[in-house]
């Protein structure tokens, strides 16, 4: 059975989250380790494929029209977005260290 992380805010889909699990147990998107090549790797924000954005449409719209689709792709951007700027704002320091001491090489 596939169950979210609990650890990683930006991710949403239940089986990449399950997979993803295994490879960030220790990973802390409040302080990530860009000194780390998995973690640095990490996207920001997540992608919104036409697959994934099918499926809320189809779990999460009744009647499924032209406004409705755009309604839904506008809220599922929104969070995207929202989630991504969560995980920079913790990680501004980080990433403002991190850059200063890689111009400084």
């Amino acid at each position: 059975m596939l169950s979210h992380c609990g650890e990683c805010p930006q991710h949403r889909n239940l089986k990449a989250c399950a997979v993803q699990t295994l490879k960030h147990k220790t990973m802390d998107w409040k302080n990530v380790d860009l000194n780390n090549g998995y973690e640095r790797e990490q996207n920001i924000l997540d992608p919104l494929s036409f697959d994934i954005l099918l499926l809320e449409v189809s779990c999460n719209v009744k009647d499924i029209n032209v406004n409705t689709v755009r309604d839904q792709f506008e809220t599922s951007l929104q969070a995207k977005i929202q989630s991504a700027r969560e995980i920079f704002i913790f990680n501004l320091s980080n990433i403002t260290k991190k850059a200063q001491q890689e111009r400084a090489k």
